[in-house]
């Protein structure tokens, strides 16, 4: 996961908390008995998300952390639709300095980290839908090691 969430905010998961889907895939792990890794730590995105408030504007910084369900509908459309450009499109920030900080820095990090779990295998990866797309999304650079991907649909 991008951060494992602390067992406490696991066992009392709030399904109505923006990290729902985070604390539910955290409680099912611990379910069953599966170890959860994290590819960052918490401190990491509190400081990250520092600099990103330093380096733009403030209401490009609180529509980051806005979370409205309107907003979101065409976020889950493209997703469960597998249409990366309009996922692109509803989640990745106009500003490029954004971009690297928020996602392309951080997928390029991940794809590092991630690698030598996916080569053993038995591995599920869940972060945000915003670092698929693009071309440092972790799509497109985990394609370019040679794993082959296709979209899951349950």
């Amino acid at each position: 996961m991008e951060t494992a969430p602390a067992g406490a905010l696991v066992a009392n998961q709030n399904v109505g908390h923006p990290q729902a889907m985070d604390l539910a895939l955290a409680r099912h792990a611990a379910e069953l008995g599966t170890p959860v890794a994290e590819l960052e730590t918490f401190a990491f995105q509190r400081d990250l998300l520092s600099q990103i408030a330093g380096s733009c504007a403030p209401e490009e910084f609180a529509a980051l952390l806005a979370e409205d369900g309107q907003e979101m509908a065409p976020l889950l459309a493209a997703y469960r639709s597998g249409d990366l450009d309009q996922i692109a499109r509803v989640s990745q920030p106009d500003d490029p300095r954004v971009q690297e900080l928020l996602l392309d820095a951080r997928n390029r990090r991940w794809v590092n980290r991630l690698d030598p779990a996916l080569r053993r295998g038995g591995v599920f990866a869940a972060v945000g839908v915003g670092h698929a797309p693009g071309p440092q999304g972790l799509l497109r650079l985990l394609s370019a090691r040679g794993y082959r991907l296709q979209q899951y649909r349950a």
